[in-house]
């Protein structure tokens, strides 16, 4: 065991939920659905899936209000992802007029979405008309829906000088509106603006004057949510009152916040007080949050009842958080008693991945003359006595090495190429030699370039970002021509941002690929790589090749015009749990779903991904996050909408392309405002709570499938 008192004692546990039995699932009543087929709507689904802006103008006039509507979402997530308009209607200044004009429309459904998708266009334009229709002295919008989209689109835009200063006092007055639902978009809205931009104490000011009269509780909670994420030292004595509230996501901000602002004595009592939360998810935070008082030691062994056993602390996720925040303690001489020995391993291989990369951090500083100094004996020793670990175990190995002085770990790191062949360990080595810029850490990635995998290419590429030099022109250059397949998109619009880093003209000549490659978020970040090199000597010649789309899946021929929401059953090597989908809001990603369900594709795939207090992710046949199969091989075009992330939300990871959706999922521990309208929501749980909180990296699919109705 590691020579430090680090144990803990049995939290309380939390209450058992009451869910159905699996007997009683197919009598769960998820909500009735309408969903249109036919023409226009066949018409608008496919111009939104194709993201051709000029055919759904003509839709915003159609005489159905629920056409104009859909049609006034679908412009709003074209946005500006792709190769830039040359029609002055469709340019993002021009879609940007069109939804300004259906937030004058005489339905109210139209109104409210077309404010949503103004946020979702994000040009700065419409800021004035989104002001006035919110407040009370301008000519403000009678529907608090209405209002509330305005004002979270208003904050959602980039503004300088004295628009920005307009918003903000508008924005801070709306604290004060009548409606709950405005007063609350106004708080999660400042969280948004960075506390560098002028007036961010004012902005603190207001949040907390609000707070202090607030008697909505969601608004409470969209207080808190706004000033922990703010990282408001001046909500101080907020955050304390706050932390040993009723309700839990009030208790679970107020901690956050806590963890966020600058220590003080004040704080770490509050913080090892919450350990013992009945809620593990505040516990992690709080758990976390002691990661800036090395000190808190004391109060992490204080709940053990034998020096580093940390298998009697449940969940997992806690033991896990636990042994996390010692990698934010000084290493080795600052706290560790003598020479680190054997790890006593945790039952679960997400806590003992941690472990791992702990023990390894707390030998980073270790006296020359030491055992512990001498690294590669240290992973030959790991290698020999965990032979069969798995994958993410090896990987954690490399990160902890990754710690240590470039002198001692990346000859390490390079030896270890050598005979590693997993994908993820290789990514881990990769990720490593990227934090220890050098000639033989630029080598080694230049020779993952090259590599087979596409996941080991993209670590290579992201790595180099660190070190940029013209010398990575050319592999850079050799990688972006032979990537082909899963992600290689990705790894391309990443090898543009790498030359636009490297600043040399020579990179232009892979700024010319990145013009002629056929998918547009590659051209875009390929013309923002062009304006940051120094202009050619001639203008490059540029032949842009468009994307082919595919059809768009059709209500009542490619899937089923339901009447009800589908429910679907996963099966997890932990439980069951049932999720309602929304075809009538995301009718691409549930078709997409509902298609690899039937595939039998997520069967026995991990869950790659918990991040305690966020999300649990799964899905990806390649088990590193870079695995993205569609029913049709295409990406999926995001679908986001006005629904909010709560407690079980299903959503849809993606990459900085907005329109990259897969096969992927994630599953939310509680509400994130973060992630509202920017990540497509096709599904929420409503059964099996206890499970999704148990899941950890290296739980498994066993099986999914859809809850046939009665």
């Amino acid at each position: 065991m590691l020579p430090l008192a680090l144990g803990l004692a049995l939290l309380a546990g939390l209450a058992a939920t009451g869910v159905p039995g699996e007997e009683d699932a197919d009598r769960l009543e998820t909500a009735a659905v309408s969903i249109p087929t036919g023409e226009p709507w066949d018409a608008l689904r496919q111009a939104e899936y194709e993201r051709s802006s000029e055919k759904l103008v003509p839709l915003l006039d159609h005489e159905d209000a629920a056409v104009r509507a859909g049609a006034a979402l679908a412009l709003g997530r074209c946005g500006d992802r792709g190769w830039p308009s040359f029609s002055k209607t469709t340019s993002h200044l021009g879609i940007a007029r069109l939804l300004v004009r259906a937030l004058r429309d005489e339905d109210v459904e139209v109104r409210r979405t077309a404010a949503f998708a103004i946020g979702l266009n994000a040009h700065p334009y419409p800021w004035e008309l989104l002001l006035k229709a919110c407040l009370p002295d301008a000519d403000p919008d009678p529907d608090a829906e209405v209002r509330a989209r305005c004002v979270e689109a208003v904050t959602k835009l980039s503004l300088e000088g004295e628009a920005r200063d307009l918003v903000r006092g508008g924005v801070l007055l709306l604290l004060d509106d009548p409606a709950p639902r405005v007063r609350a978009e106004a708080a999660v809205g400042t969280h948004r603006w960075s506390r560098a931009d002028p007036g961010a104490d004012e902005v603190d000011a207001a949040l907390l004057a609000r707070l202090e009269s607030e008697e909505d509780p969601d608004v409470v909670r969209a207080l808190l949510f706004a000033l922990q994420r703010r990282s408001a030292d001046a909500a101080r004595e907020a955050f304390l009152a706050h932390a040993m509230a009723e309700d839990v996501m009030t208790r679970l901000y107020a901690v956050r916040g806590l963890a966020r602002i600058a220590p003080d004595a004040s704080i770490r009592p509050a913080l090892a007080n919450a350990l013992d939360d009945a809620d593990w998810r505040v516990a992690c935070e709080a758990a976390l949050g002691l990661g800036a008082y090395p000190e808190a030691a004391a109060d992490l062994a204080a709940r053990a009842e034998a020096p580093g056993d940390f298998t009697n602390l449940e969940p997992a996720h806690l033991r896990r958080a636990i042994w996390t925040v010692m990698l934010s303690y000084p290493p080795y001489e600052d706290w560790a008693d003598g020479e680190p020995g054997p790890i006593e391993q945790d039952e679960s291989d997400a806590v003992f991945a941690a472990q791992i990369e702990t023990m390894f951090h707390l030998t980073s500083t270790a006296p020359e003359s030491s055992e512990s100094a001498d690294l590669a004996g240290l992973v030959a020793g790991f290698r020999s006595t965990y032979s069969n670990a798995p994958d993410a175990l090896i990987a954690a190995l490399y990160r902890g090495v990754a710690r240590h002085p470039a002198g001692r770990c990346v000859p390490v790191l390079v030896a270890a190429l050598e005979r590693e062949t997993s994908p993820l360990v290789l990514e881990a080595i990769a990720e490593g030699l990227g934090k220890h810029p050098g000639d033989a850490s630029r080598a080694a990635l230049h020779g993952l370039l090259a590599h087979p995998d596409n996941g080991v290419r993209l670590a290579a590429v992201l790595a180099l970002r660190e070190m940029p030099d013209a010398s990575d022109l050319a592999p850079l250059q050799a990688c972006f021509e032979s990537s082909e397949g899963d992600i290689a998109t990705e790894i391309r619009f990443n090898v543009l941002r790498d030359v636009a880093a490297i600043g040399a003209a020579e990179g232009h000549a892979i700024v010319a690929l990145g013009f002629s490659d056929p998918h547009p978020f590659v051209q875009k970040v390929a013309a923002e790589a062009f304006a940051a090199l120094p202009p050619p000597e001639k203008a490059p010649s540029v032949k842009r090749i468009a994307r082919r789309p595919p059809r768009a899946p059709r209500a009542g021929k490619e899937y089923p015009a339901f009447e009800r929401n589908p429910l679907v059953a996963v099966e997890t090597t932990r439980g069951t749990m049932h999720f309602e989908l929304f075809p009538a809001e995301a009718p691409t990603h549930v078709h997409n779903f509902l298609t690899l369900i039937g595939e039998d594709h997520y069967d026995g795939l991990p869950f790659h991904r918990v991040v305690p207090d966020f999300v649990i992710q799964g899905g990806d046949y390649r088990g590193d996050g870079n695995g993205g199969a569609t029913w049709n091989g295409h990406p999926l075009p995001n679908e986001v909408g006005p629904r909010k992330y709560v407690r079980g939300s299903l959503g849809m990871p993606r990459n900085e392309d907005w329109d990259s959706g897969g096969s992927q999922l994630f599953v939310t521990h509680r509400p994130a405002p973060h992630l509202d309208g920017r990540f497509t929501i096709f599904g929420e749980l409503r059964t099996g709570e206890d499970v999704l909180d148990a899941i950890e990296v290296g739980d498994r699919i066993l099986d999914v499938r859809l809850v046939e109705r009665p």
